[in-house]
């Protein structure tokens, strides 16, 4: 998060100029590209992102990069593993350590935590977040705002750097009609990103008009209970179980129909097989995009070509906390295999064939769904690998008797009172007019978000900062 800390007060008007945070590992031309490390600390890149340059032909005004979890969370022991890491989420040697605002030295989750602190605090209407494996869900979720995680390939990816598999790009904002407004603007087909080609409609709907209060009535709604569990070791709490159970009748009296369980038909299958399937497949992808994204630089100031260069400069500059924060993750990327190598394509299509026919797919096709709904904190797992969209919700928060629970390298606080929980809905690829109606008439039912306030607000306004002549 950046130190000077400001409130902005915004509405969901149509045709407004919006003001966003973007995630830092997206280039652009004002604002560098660091992705959290040193390596990258003033290096230039000769134009924007393709999302970038829509938000700012929409009008979008950029306010700053926001903080993120080193290298996507990728560069440590254990990544993506809250409780062994022994990095920490949120925290990056350019931007320190992002905290979460609802306890004191709150774990804010997942590598987008900045732009979900952002949103929370009011700093700008929306941001963005960028996730392989739960990136946008988990700190939405922690941060009691909404998070869009769309079909990989409805959003460009072209000059971020995330894997090209399973990485997109999506919004997080405090209501839904902000999120869907914002999906709008970066939605569509870009020349310098295949996967969009596969958008199998014209034109991208206008997502804001699905929020529908009465979106619930006659859908077919599906728990798959045997997933409520990854292979990260986290699990669903008896928190998460009871809020299912309450979302699920407070959905039934809005008229939807709620099939319990709906399970994935071979999760086991993929529990077991996917997480040394899905390392081999993740870590050949971000070899190729580290060598694919330092050819798109103007200025590479440390002369970083190669993942080996960077292990070098990871462990020699003082500002990455090295041996404290170690490089696991991003030697595990070095010994990888080349992208394109047969044991690397026969992976992925073992493990999306779980995800798909034996996961999401599965369960819906064999109780005619439209949706499933899951706790957040378990639901990306098969979601990532399946390609499928998730859009989180906020659902609760922890109770007073709540006992503390600490991330593995003990500096964070994972559970405790009052820290916000979320609920997901999941759906086939490029169904996301579905799930905004779904997950609007559930918002608005509901009303979570309002019920606990953060422990700090900002109090500072823009004008503050820029000044009374800025016309802000």
């Amino acid at each position: 998060m950046p130190s000077v800390q400001l409130k902005l007060t915004t509405t969901t008007a149509h045709g407004m100029v919006f003001r966003s945070w973007s995630k830092d590992n997206t280039a652009t031309t004002d604002l560098g590209i660091t992705c959290g490390s040193c390596v990258f600390y003033g290096a230039t890149v000769g134009r924007d992102a393709s999302y970038v340059q829509k938000l700012r032909k929409a009008g979008v005004i950029i306010l700053g990069k926001s903080n993120l979890s080193e290298w996507g969370n990728i560069r440590s022991t254990n990544p993506g593993n809250f409780r062994k890491s022994n990095s920490s989420n949120g925290w990056s040697a350019v931007g320190g350590q992002t905290l979460g605002v609802y306890y004191p030295n709150q774990d804010p989750i997942g590598s987008s935590s900045g732009s979900g602190v952002a949103t929370a605090l009011g700093l700008a209407f929306a941001a963005i977040g960028i996730e392989v494996g739960g990136s946008i869900i988990g700190p939405a979720q922690r941060s009691n705002i909404i998070g869009i995680k769309p079909t990989v390939g409805l959003t460009s990816r072209d000059l971020v750097f995330i894997s090209k598999r399973q990485g997109t790009v999506g919004p997080m904002a405090r209501t839904l009609e902000d999120a869907a407004s914002l999906l709008e603007i970066i939605g569509g087909k870009c020349p310098h990103d295949p996967e969009t080609s596969k958008i199998p409609f014209e034109h991208i709907p206008k997502y804001a008009r699905f929020c529908n209060k009465s979106a619930l009535k006659g859908a077919r709604i599906g728990i798959p209970r045997n997933a409520f569990r990854d292979n990260d070791e986290a699990a669903a709490d008896e928190i998460d179980l009871a809020g299912i159970a309450k979302a699920a009748s407070i959905m039934k009296d809005a008229g939807a129909e709620i099939i319990d369980p709906a399970d994935y038909p071979e999760y086991e299958t993929f529990l077991n097989e996917s997480g040394a399937l899905r390392g081999r497949v993740g870590f050949a992808d971000w070899k190729a995009d580290m060598a694919r994204y330092v050819t798109n630089l103007v200025d590479n100031p440390q002369n970083i070509n190669n993942i080996d260069d960077l292990v070098e400069f990871t462990q020699a500059h003082p500002k990455e906390e090295y041996p404290s924060r170690d490089v696991a993750g991003l030697l595990g990327v070095s010994k990888a295999m080349a992208q394109d190598v047969p044991r690397v394509e026969e992976a992925w299509e073992r493990v999306r064939e779980l995800a798909v026919r034996g996961g999401i797919n599965g369960a819906m096709k064999k109780h005619n769904l439209d949706a499933l709904i899951m706790p957040s904190s378990v639901s990306t797992s098969v979601a990532t690998v399946a390609l499928a969209p998730v859009i989180t919700v906020p659902l609760g928060f922890y109770p007073e008797n709540t006992g503390i629970v600490w991330n593995g390298r003990r500096n964070l606080v994972l559970q405790d009172k009052n820290l916000p929980f979320g609920l997901s809905f999941i759906g086939l690829p490029f169904t996301e007019t579905k799930l905004i109606g779904y997950a609007y008439a559930f918002e608005q039912l509901t009303k979570v978000r309002d019920q606990v306030d953060p422990i700090v607000m900002p109090k500072t306004e823009l004008r503050d900062v820029a000044g009374k002549d800025s016309g802000i």
